[in-house]
């Protein structure tokens, strides 16, 4: 615990054991007692390790925390950045000097964390927002590449807090719009009926002095052990936890597949051809000349076998997902 009471460390026990009066045993997970006043403040921060990773990885579950949106600005040099003034977050725990500094906190999370303010007295809120919040910040918007990593990190954050997508709602602290993945992000990692949103426009509706109950601080996408820190030759592509996070996003948008098996021949065998083609005025490279041809062999010599067609630029992320799942073969 890095501010606030100890209390229960156990990283298991922080979906669902918070201290705050307002989740008390009676109650189910994400059931609110809208006339409770805001807890006291406590952060909990979990460190990973990354190797060859010099900065300190972590994520932080909070409570009793409150957020001044009308503080924010944005970076000169990277303007999809917030700048962090003072008294951004605040709440009524004070830090602990040993854990709280500039080197506990890696890259965006360090303006967030060094903006925290210690007030005296109770919270003001413009709105208390009740359901579990998970803060994400992006390096990109519309980049596969880093969605894949904040997509993992969210699943292994989850794992470890114990907490369920379906009583969370996302918020993004950058000023990047919404992108073609957050349709993908908000059905495999949170409650479907609130949407995503930024802290910028969380703040236009609903005041800007947001409160929050219960609050989750994601590892940022660079973080994540899948993109980053490997050892040279490490394939981690078939190793448990990235199974079950591929089971976890395929089982939320509903694109399981049943297994193949010829000797009871229960169905044909897919292929899903992914056809390179122009789009948007861009001219492709690598497009086969003869597609068309393989096509039809394909069909010809396997009649058996059924084989489709996809462009995948005229799909969605998720229309993709739910495409490649289909397939036996791509």
């Amino acid at each position: 615990v890095w501010c606030g009471s100890q209390g229960d460390s156990d990283p298991t026990a922080l979906g669902g054991t918070f201290t705050s009066a307002a989740y008390s045993p009676d109650l189910a997970e994400g059931e609110k007692r809208p006339d409770t006043p805001l807890g006291p403040t406590r952060f909990a921060c979990y460190k990973t390790r990354q190797h060859r990773h010099t900065g300190d990885d972590n994520f932080c579950a909070a409570e009793g925390v409150v957020i001044d949106t009308s503080k924010l600005a944005r970076q000169k040099k990277e303007p999809h950045i917030f700048l962090f003034p003072p008294g951004t977050m605040q709440g009524t725990c004070s830090p602990r000097k040993a854990l709280w500094g500039p080197q506990g906190f890696t890259m965006w999370h360090s303006g967030w964390f060094q903006s925290y303010t210690p007030v005296q007295g109770s919270l003001q809120c413009d709105t208390v927002v009740e359901e579990t919040v998970v803060f994400v910040s992006r390096d990109n918007w519309k980049h596969l590449y880093w969605q894949t990593a904040a997509f993992f990190n969210l699943f292994v954050m989850y794992n470890v807090a114990g907490v369920q997508p379906d009583s969370v709602r996302i918020v993004m602290l950058d000023y990047w719009p919404l992108g073609p993945f957050e349709a993908v992000m908000q059905k495999a990692f949170s409650n479907p009926a609130w949407p995503i949103t930024t802290i910028e426009e969380l703040g236009k509706e609903a005041g800007p002095r947001l409160c929050f109950r219960r609050a989750l601080f994601a590892l940022p996408e660079y973080s994540a052990a899948i993109v980053k820190g490997r050892p040279n030759g490490d394939d981690c592509s078939n190793s448990e936890l990235v199974r079950a996070y591929a089971s976890h996003v395929a089982t939320r948008l509903g694109a399981v597949r049943t297994a193949l098996d010829d000797s009871k021949n229960n169905r044909p065998i897919k292929i899903v051809f992914n056809s390179r083609r122009n789009y948007d005025g861009r001219k492709l490279l690598r497009q086969l000349a003869n597609e068309q041809q393989l096509v039809d062999g394909l069909k010809a010599r396997h009649g058996s076998v059924l084989v489709e067609q996809v462009d995948f630029a005229k799909l969605s992320f998720e229309q993709q997902i739910l495409k490649a799942s289909e397939a036996d073969i791509m």
